[in-house]
Formats: structure tokens, C-alpha cells, sequence
């Protein structure tokens, strides 16, 4: 007789809701560290794996991403003998999370993208002198030796999430996180116009992975992100309104944009390099003693004195593709259209004259114009792609002129 081996449990977080009697609606949530380090993993998904898991079915039906979607679509349907690689599709599609080393041991971890490995070349004890060392995340890349670079080697730095595990926090409706403290828990209350517990109704439930999906999906929509997740009879939500982080482009074409972290509740680490690291163990080490890591600039002089052997800088061959006098994604001269909702195809006269029809659009109203694309328009193009199906025309409208009345 065969034994089946036991099932594992699905893994749960517990979380603590506070619920408006009157109106059905939550007022905040406590939560701990598990669940905190969820919604905060959110921010390190590329947008490419956001459009790719909010099309997937859950308890929720799939949504789009306002022309994302269609633009994701344009990139599966792109025939292979347009791209530049046979990789760029998959960097496209699937593209790997920077932030992975920080997301490894979340509790519900939504995103089903392959773990990022990396590859350096075969023969990298005499090619680990040049410097940088160059490294892959694909085997079909080759070495400035000419080799290919299909030596898997490992990452050695992984960190526990976000926040850390003392903190306990408050959730609002809208997903604002505060550390839980009394004053908190009070305002919450005063802001919801609740005078007593009496109003007020404590919830235990629980999230699971199927849950950590719709709680993504609802929080690009909606702002009653809580009470639509676990309320049999859900508040009547209004509509997210997307709000941008200031953005400041100079006349000389940079950019800056404000962002601010605690470090006191965020123990996270900025400004990483990736270094290729030795161990002094051995006097006779190989390939396999070889170890990539990333570490804060300030830390890495350290490092020197400790059991590394040697310490040599990295260069990402993948991210050359996009960097300097790069060929990029899609290969040139070939002409591409995109249309207002950002659907790509390699532009023909066949393919324009059958998009014209289907919009029913005649000749003498159509007008050619020449514009160019700075940092600020494409900025605005990534804006609007996000909550548009005009994305062009809301981007781009201060390059347009005036159709002329007749």
C-alpha cells in the first residue's frame, strides 16, 4: 500500500482588522513584519512582472494597467527576428527583480519569475584581472576572451525583507503604513469620525498567497483596498487616483526625483555595486570558490581585511544593452508604429492602411507632425501609460497643435 506524503500547509499571514459597524468599511489593520514586508515588495516589482500577474485569474477577475497591457501584448507578439537577442524577450516579459536578494524570504511571495542566475566565464582566474569582471544573467553571452559566459557562480547576500522584526504597524484602507503607536491607533479613529469602540468591530483574518494577488490587483484600483479584499459586502470604493512623486527635469536634461526613507523601521542599503568576491582559504582556488554580492560602498574597503582574497568590480553584459551606444531591444532600421494606447508592430503601408480602417479615420483628416522626445515627454509617456488608453495624446499633448476648426 503506498503512502501519500503529507500535504503542506498553505502558508497564512494573520492580520488584526478594526471595522466601521455603520458603514462596513475598515478603518486600519495591525500587522507585523510578515505582512508589511508584502506590500512593500510591491514597489520592487518591475512594471512587466506587475502587468504579467494582474492578468492572471485569482479570486479577483484579471484587470489591465491602463495601456501597459496592450504594450505587453505588442512584446509577446513581436516575432524573434525583430529583437536584437534571442534573450530580449524574456528580459522584456520577464524581467528579474533588482531587489530580489530582499524579497527571497517573504512569508506570500506572488511573483513566479525565475530566481536571477548568474553566469561569468569558464576561464575567469586569468579574465577576473581585467577589470570589470563581466558577468550574465544568460549562458548565450560571451567573455572579452571570447569564451562563453556559462559559469554559474553565486550570489552570496540575501537580506529578511524590509522592516524590522520588533515593528508592528497600522494599515489604512488606502494602504498608508504607519508605525503602530497609541497616538496612531487614536487619529485613525478621530480621522473615520469614531467616538467609541462601541462603532467598532475587531476582525482576525487571514491572507494567503491567492489573497497577496488580489490585494496587488486592488490596490491599482481602488481605495478601499482592505474592506474589497475581506468584507462580504465591500464599502463602495472610488476609483484610485494615480498621484506621481515630484519630478524635475533641468534644461541640460537631467532629473531629479524626491524620495525619502526612514532608515529606523527600513533597514535598507543604498548605493550598491556588485563585486566578484575570492575567498583566502585556499591557495589553489577555482571558478567555484567565486561569489557575487553587492555591498554599500562605504562597507566595501572592509571587506579587504576580511577571509575575501580578492575583491574585483562587475560589469552586468545585459544591462550594456541599454546603456551608452547600445542597440537596445529591437533591431534598426525597421520602422515600428505605436498607436495611442501603445501597440507596437513593425510599421508597413498594409499595417497602417488596416489600423485607418479599423478607426475608421479618413486621409484629409489625418496630419503628419515631427516631434522629438526628451526625458520629459518620456517621463510623461510612463506616466500616462500607467492610467491612459490616450497615452500618447495626454504625453505628448503640449507638442501637438491645435486641429484647426473648419
Amino acid at each position: 500500500m503506498t503512502t501519500m506524503a503529507p500535504t503542506e500547509p498553505e502558508k497564512q499571514i494573520s492580520l488584526k482588522l478594526m471595522v466601521n459597524k455603520e458603514r462596513n468599511k475598515v478603518v486600519f489593520a495591525e500587522a507585523g513584519k510578515d505582512f508589511v514586508d508584502v506590500l512593500f515588495s510591491f514597489f520592487t516589482l518591475p512594471l512587466g512582472t506587475i502587468v504579467r500577474l494582474v492578468r492572471e485569474e485569482s479570486n479577483m477577475l484579471p484587470i489591465e494597467v491602463g495601456s501597459l497591457t496592450s504594450l505587453y501584448q505588442s512584446a509577446e507578439n513581436l516575432d524573434k527576428e525583430f529583437l536584437c537577442t534571442d534573450s530580449c524577450k524574456q528580459i522584456i516579459l520577464r524581467p528579474k527583480n533588482s531587489l530580489e536578494r530582499y524579497c527571497m524570504n517573504l512569508k506570500l511571495k506572488i511573483d513566479d519569475t525565475e530566481p536571477a542566475e548568474y553566469f561569468v566565464c569558464n576561464n575567469l582566474l586569468s579574465c577576473r584581472f581585467h577589470d570589470p569582471v563581466l558577468i550574465s544573467m544568460f549562458k548565450n553571452r560571451r567573455c572579452r576572451c571570447g569564451k562563453m559566459l556559462d559559469k554559474p557562480i553565486s550570489p552570496s547576500t540575501s537580506y529578511d525583507g524590509f522592516v524590522k522584526d520588533s515593528a508592528t504597524f497600522i494599515i489604512t484602507d488606502d494602504l498608508t503604513v504607519e508605525p503602530n503607536s497609541l497616538n496612531a491607533f487614536f487619529d485613525m479613529f478621530k480621522n473615520c469620525g469614531i467616538e467609541s469602540m462601541s462603532s467598532v468591530n475587531e476582525m482576525m483574518v487571514t491572507i494567503t498567497k491567492t489573497q497577496v494577488m488580489d490585494l496587488l490587483k486592488s490596490c491599482l484600483i481602488s481605495t478601499a483596498t482592505l474592506t474589497s479584499l475581506f468584507l462580504e459586502k465591500p464599502y463602495i470604493e472610488k476609483c484610485r487616483k494615480v498621484e506621481f512623486p515630484p519630478f524635475d527635469v533641468n534644461v541640460e536634461g537631467g532629473m531629479k526625483i524626491n524620495f525619502l526613507l526612514s532608515n529606523q523601521l527600513l533597514p535598507l542599503y543604498d548605493d550598491f555595486e556588485y563585486f566578484c568576491l575570492t575567498h583566502k582559504y585556499a591557495n589553489n582556488y577555482s571558478a567555484s570558490d567565486l561569489y557575487l554580492s553587492a555591498y554599500n560602498l562605504t562597507n566595501i574597503f572592509q571587506l579587504e581585511n576580511s577571509d575575501f582574497r580578492s575583491i574585483t568590480a562587475v560589469d552586468f553584459v545585459d544591462t550594456i544593452l541599454t546603456r551608452g551606444n547600445s542597440k537596445g531591444y529591437v533591431k534598426g532600421p525597421t520602422m515600428y508604429m505605436a498607436t495611442d494606447d501603445l501597440v507596437v508592430t513593425p510599421m508597413s503601408t498594409t499595417s497602417v492602411i488596416s489600423l485607418l480602417s479599423t478607426l475608421s479615420i479618413p486621409f484629409s483628416d489625418l496630419e503628419e507632425k515631427e516631434v522629438t522626445i526628451g526625458i520629459k515627454e518620456g517621463v510623461g509617456i510612463l506616466q500616462a501609460s500607467l492610467t491612459s488608453k490616450s497615452v500618447l495624446t495626454t504625453a505628448l499633448s503640449h507638442l501637438l497643435t491645435e486641429v484647426k476648426q473648419e
